[in-house]
């Protein structure tokens, strides 16, 4: 239950709660559920934040202007020198050499140099009793790290994704010695690391021997779980919502399935589509053609988050896809927890068993067939009851949902932080 008098933590993070982006979910949970527990977030991100927000949110406004002389030199320098030699290497190669010379800690190298002295502030003009960081970007942690070596107060490493352990790590081997290297510094000064599943907990745990490290899942929002019902689309329509990646989010396994099913007149091509908000993806045009799909998938702009729920809401069935590597066993997505309140079907196709498929079982939310053929002895399935009914029935069970509300997220934090508190009071 809340104190009469909350505690006040300082959440770093490159986005807020208002961003776009699907990282936004997670730190949208905690400043919206902590203060429940007794704790009140204020929340020092690197963007820009909206003129009239619900959370009290500080922005690193401007932030090339905050940067010394010394460093705002440097920055030009690199800039020139990319712009200038850019032309000369393959695009395969170019983010990846400039991201490894020129990004340290990462892409917001500015704010490494001009966050630490407005949270410095922040944490001279509020009695903050704790720090909890999230990331990636992983500058949030080394702005903490300097909070906690200053003003001793508890701190909170939240990893949504790891650090150099992430399967995503692209850099070149020398780069990573020196990430690897700042990593256990940076980390040897934190309270309590933090991830969101059990696999990648063991990965810190290894790492990380002598730092005590919680699984704390993402979740979805309650309330948005209780916003209308819509009825489904007239048509089987499959629903996929946020921006593809070519190596790691495939749609052709789904392609290929439907027209199949479509050339063995399994499946009418006028009663079914699939629909993509996001950024149009090349790889999905050109799967269109290779499987003439041009009359049932369709790419559509993103629009805002808003209008993206509804979609949700009146979709059949929700698409997710994920990236066959095995290191994906421990990832679950944030965009899974938005699928799991909008209460439709989900299909999980693409990456190895693991977390995903553990929490469609334990929900009863979706499928993750492992082979195009159980995809397409689903896939049939569900046509039969869209034909039948009007309709692809949802078995989620909302009482098993509970343990990944963001209501539980946060309640898993608050009781990390009471028990560091509790720690502190006593040294």
């Amino acid at each position: 239950m809340p104190t009469s008098h909350p505690k006040k933590i300082l959440l770093i993070c490159a986005f807020h709660p208002d961003s776009a982006t699907i990282a936004s979910n997670r730190l949208r949970g905690l400043a919206k559920y902590l203060p429940r527990f007794g704790y009140e977030v204020t929340i020092f991100a690197n963007e820009k934040s909206p003129a009239h927000s619900q959370y009290n949110i500080v922005s690193a406004q401007s932030t090339m202007e905050m940067l010394p002389s010394s460093v705002k030199l440097r920055e030009k320098i690199i800039h020139r020198f990319i712009d200038r030699f850019q032309r000369f290497i393959s695009d395969g190669q170019r983010d990846r050499l400039f991201d490894s010379l020129f990004s340290y800690p990462d892409f917001l190298r500015e704010w490494y140099y001009a966050g630490p002295p407005i949270a410095r502030k922040l944490m001279q003009m509020e009695n903050f009793a704790a720090v909890v960081s999230s990331a990636p970007p992983h500058t949030a942690h080394l702005i903490a790290h300097q909070l906690k070596k200053e003003f001793r107060v508890p701190w909170i490493a939240d990893l949504r994704d790891l650090w150099t352990q992430n399967h995503y790590y692209k850099r070149y081997w020398w780069r990573k010695i020196i990430d690897r290297h700042l990593e256990k510094k940076t980390f040897r000064s934190a309270d309590c690391l933090v991830t969101v599943s059990k696999p990648l907990a063991e990965k810190l745990e290894d790492s990380h021997p002598h730092r005590p490290v919680r699984v704390i899942t993402n979740g979805f929002d309650p309330d948005e779980m209780n916003l209308a019902k819509l009825r489904p689309t007239k048509f089987l329509t499959i629903l996929h919502t946020g921006i593809l990646y070519d190596d790691r989010r495939n749609p052709e396994p789904l392609f290929r399935t439907i027209a199949d099913l479509i050339s063995e007149k399994t499946i009418d091509p006028q009663k079914i589509r699939i629909k993509f908000y996001g950024p149009n993806n090349d790889n999905v045009t050109n799967l269109i053609t290779k499987y003439r799909l041009q009359h049932i998938v369709q790419q559509k702009a993103m629009i805002p988050r808003s209008q993206i729920l509804l979609r949700q809401r009146e979709a059949q069935i929700l698409l997710l896809l994920r990236w066959a590597n095995p290191a994906e066993k421990g990832v679950y997505t944030g965009k899974i927890f938005e699928y799991l309140a909008a209460q439709r079907p989900i299909l999980a196709i693409g990456g190895s068993p693991g977390v995903v498929e553990e929490l469609l079982n334990s929900t009863k939310a979706g499928y993750s067939p492992q082979s195009d053929t159980e995809l397409k002895t689903l896939l049939r399935r569900w046509y039969r009851e869209f034909e039948t009914t009007g309709m692809v029935r949802y078995h989620g069970q909302q009482e098993l949902m509970e343990p990944f509300s963001q209501i539980q997220m946060a309640k898993k934090f608050a009781e990390t932080l009471d028990q560091l508190l509790r720690q502190a009071s006593v040294k």
